[in-house]
């Protein structure tokens, strides 16, 4: 004799216990999942927005660093251009006044002279070419200039309006 026992429902409920367990262990993971996966990504929103904050900062000091950088080159340059330059002492002074005491103008004038770092700028006027011929031949031929170079000749109705770029022959340099 055989006895059937029918053990299905039991094995359902196991089933279904086991389903539900299932469900709620699978609900309990999302859930921590969830729960982990917000935070973290306000945390890499965080980090993006640091990022991007740093990145700015940087950009910036790299151009306050460029604009500072081209500051001193710039300062640097007029340093060396006004280094480059030397004082004329007392004696070429007295010698560069008298000789412009004694340049040839008959009627024409000099109308300005300025110092610059080139040298020495000389502009006026002669009333006739042959005055200003008189005037250049005796800056040429001195011999406390190094290089007398005309830089600008302009016949005008009763003139002739002349500038020169003069360089001083100083006494240091042919020295050295």
């Amino acid at each position: 004799m055989r006895v059937h026992i029918n053990l299905l429902p039991w094995r359902q409920q196991q089933h279904s216990a086991r389903l539900k367990r299932l469900c709620i262990r699978l609900a309990f993971t999302i859930g921590i999942a969830l729960a982990l996966c917000f935070p973290l990504d306000y945390a890499a929103m965080q980090l993006r927005d640091d990022i991007a904050q740093q990145q700015a900062k940087r950009q910036k000091t790299e151009t306050e660093l460029n604009q500072i950088t081209q500051q001193i080159n710039r300062l640097r340059q007029h340093s060396e251009r006004h280094s480059a330059s030397q004082p004329i002492d007392n004696e070429m002074l007295l010698q560069f006044m008298t000789l412009l005491n004694d340049l040839p103008f008959s009627q024409g004038e000099l109308q300005s002279l300025e110092a610059e770092e080139q040298g020495i700028s000389m502009k006026g006027t002669a009333q006739t070419q042959a005055e200003f011929e008189r005037v250049h031949q005796f800056l040429t031929r001195s011999e406390l200039f190094r290089a007398v170079k005309l830089n600008r000749f302009a016949p005008q109705r009763e003139e002739f309006y002349f500038e020169f770029q003069i360089d001083i022959n100083n006494n240091k340099d042919a020295q050295q």
